[in-house]
């Protein structure tokens, strides 16, 4: 009986986890939905394991940044208004973390995890890229936040698949790999992966920097994605070309292209944010770039591609919450890596690819304001930092 029960408390703490990989990416309003989930955890584990856990999570250094961010964001959002998705996802994902035992996020349930949602991903993928026939689409949600999110379970898949003996969780971890990469391969997204290949990389050096095995595993490693590409050529090729087209044509000057358009955003947004360079302008952004096209500043196209964030993170940040929440942003990536390395942390080869991920996934998107990526990122890496060799 004590077993049925601890077994059904612990599902509901862990409810949060379920729900990110089984329904946020495919179910509509997933967001507001974990947020369900995330107060069942919160009081579950508060009634089963008392208020001993919030004081030992609280000390948490990325638990502490992340929540700093969460009421920064709180504050401004009162004051010039922005996301309230990107406030929901970080207070929720935040708090969640502060009420998690430890304990409960052990080896074998992270193998369930990233097993059942690498197959999640994959059936995903392949019914809208080969049944439905549709490029670069991941269904409800936009395609290159979702290729992150497969990015991160295929480095969670390496970790495990490189620093563990047992046969059974190097299964798990190649399979976690293979399906989490075929995504991010089939997403087209060119930012993610150079992002997961760069990670990739880091991890490999991470894992095997007083090795001689290290050499033999990058290699192993980039013959491995050199298949993959080769097995979906013809989408990727397609890609490759269509880079190249838009390349020329910014040098003819067309800067009206997916990469020109980016390429305006970030030179426009040094002029929307000139005078609030502190904390900002929230969401009055918009506004203000209009005004600058009609003084003839910038483009026209511009406005009309209504953009909703500046295709990169740090940019993107500045415009919409100021310097003070770019500091707190790289906090946001750099606390992680300081925590891998210097308290020796159990998963640090992940904790560090995963950083470096979402850093260069934010050069050309923003997935720390996207509510899958925020869930994820936070709900694995705060309990992670605290878990020492």
């Amino acid at each position: 009986m004590n077993n049925n029960k601890s077994l059904i408390s612990n599902s509901l703490i862990l409810s949060p986890y379920l729900f990110l990989i089984l329904g946020l990416n495919f179910l509509s309003n997933g967001d507001k939905n974990m947020v369900v989930f995330s107060l069942i955890s919160m009081l579950t584990s508060f009634i089963f394991y008392g208020k001993k856990i919030v004081y030992e999570n609280i000390k948490n250094p990325i638990f502490i940044v992340s929540i700093l961010f969460s009421i920064y964001l709180s504050i401004l959002y009162q004051l010039q208004g922005g996301s309230p998705s990107l406030l929901r996802s970080f207070i929720a994902a935040s708090l969640v973390t502060l009420f998690l035992p430890k304990k409960l996020l052990s080896k074998k349930i992270m193998l369930g995890l990233i097993l059942i949602g690498s197959m999640m991903l994959f059936l995903n993928s392949l019914y809208y890229t080969f049944y439905l026939g549709l490029s670069r689409s991941a269904g409800l949600v936009n395609v290159i936040p979702y290729a992150t999110f497969c990015s991160v379970f295929s480095l969670a898949g390496l970790y495990f698949f490189l620093s563990h003996q047992e046969k059974n969780i190097k299964l798990i971890g190649l399979i976690t790999t293979i399906l989490s990469t075929t995504c991010v391969i089939l997403s087209l997204s060119r930012g993610v992966w150079l992002a997961l290949f760069f990670s990739m990389i880091m991890m490999l050096f991470f894992q095997f920097r007083y090795s001689k095995k290290m050499w033999k595993y990058i290699l192993i490693s980039i013959i491995s994605l050199l298949i993959g590409f080769f097995m979906f050529q013809d989408k990727i090729n397609h890609r490759i070309a269509q880079t190249n087209a838009e390349i020329q044509e910014i040098k003819e000057g067309n800067l009206n292209t997916s990469i020109g358009l980016r390429l305006q955003m970030w030179n426009a947004s040094f002029l929307v944010v000139r005078d609030n360079w502190l904390f900002g302008v929230g969401s009055s952004h918009q506004m203000i770039l209009e005004e600058l096209a009609n003084q003839g500043q910038v483009s026209q196209e511009l406005v009309k591609f209504k953009n909703q964030h500046y295709h990169n993170q740090l940019i993107d940040t500045l415009v919409k919450y100021g310097v003070f929440g770019v500091l707190l942003l790289i906090m946001m990536y750099i606390t992680p890596i300081y925590l891998a390395v210097h308290n020796k942390l159990n998963y640090a080869p992940f904790i560090i690819s995963v950083s470096l991920l979402y850093f260069i996934s934010g050069l050309t998107d923003v997935p720390l304001s996207h509510s899958q990526t925020i869930y994820l990122y936070l709900l694995i890496m705060i309990p992670l930092c605290s878990t020492k060799n």
